[in-house]
């Protein structure tokens, strides 16, 4: 193995959405792999903009803004505009606080790990009866923070900034590469990249195409959902990102 390209010769599918796939194959690259783009999810703002442009309105109304991705960051502030006072942030993950850093905000709170357990964990000392959250998420969200929050005595809005879609248009790429073993490495990153990727490959053996494979999870959101579909995870990452991921895939071919 050549320890400075330890991913030469690997060929990894990469199935997050197109903007956020540049970094991720960038450093396989940088690695010696060949990164295999196949975005299984785009993004884009609801068919109705009224609720999103009347909570904007109303940002002074809220003691705290969280955000749980960097998609949700992007879409927030491109609606918000020129607009520059905001209430303390809280942010899940190390690239969604990046992603906020370079819009001139720092977050107020960032917990340990990168999950909605954790944020919701990191609240409870802070939490002021009566506090006002508003959550700007995607629509395929998981619930635990909304739950949580109202449950220690928040008020929250939770308001749906960007909606995520499977990306059909990919469909025969994917089935060709898997079925013509182009393949050796699936990364997925969000729970909805699994699902999309189980429903476009739906009628198809791919089990049998995807049973040599390395599979690889972000974190144990995205484990989970492998794991209830049936696929085996060899690399999952304790810290939440995919530089972490990439790390653990290079152990993983050193060992």
């Amino acid at each position: 193995m050549n320890h400075n390209l330890p991913l030469l010769g690997k060929k990894i599918l990469v199935t997050r959405g197109k903007d956020q796939a540049k970094e991720f194959s960038l450093k396989i690259k940088e690695l010696g792999g060949t990164p295999v783009e196949v975005p299984l999810i785009s993004f884009q703002y609801p068919s109705k903009l009224e609720k999103i442009k009347e909570t904007i309105k109303r940002l002074d109304t809220y003691d705290w803004l969280i955000f749980t991705s960097e998609n949700g960051v992007e879409f927030f502030f491109e609606a918000l505009g020129h607009q520059s006072v905001l209430p303390k942030i809280a942010v899940i993950g190390s690239k969604t606080n990046e992603a906020l850093s370079q819009k001139g905000f720092q977050a107020d709170l960032i917990p340990s790990d990168f999950v909605a357990e954790s944020l919701t964990q990191a609240f409870k000392p802070l939490l002021k009866e009566g506090e006002r959250f508003l959550l700007a998420r995607g629509n395929l969200s998981r619930s635990h923070i909304p739950n949580e929050l109202k449950e220690l005595g928040g008020v929250v809005d939770d308001l749906v900034i960007y909606e995520n879609s499977m990306n059909t248009s990919e469909k025969e790429k994917l089935i060709y590469l898997l079925k013509e073993n182009q393949v050796d490495v699936l990364t997925f990153t969000s729970p909805s990249t699994v699902t999309n990727f189980i429903k476009l490959l739906e009628g198809q053996p791919w089990r049998e195409w995807i049973d040599d494979k390395v599979i690889a999870a972000i974190g144990p959101i995205t484990k989970s959902a492998l794991q209830e579909a049936g696929i085996l995870v060899q690399v999952c990452p304790t810290t939440y990102t995919t530089d972490t991921m990439l790390q653990e895939l290079v152990l993983l071919y050193q060992t």
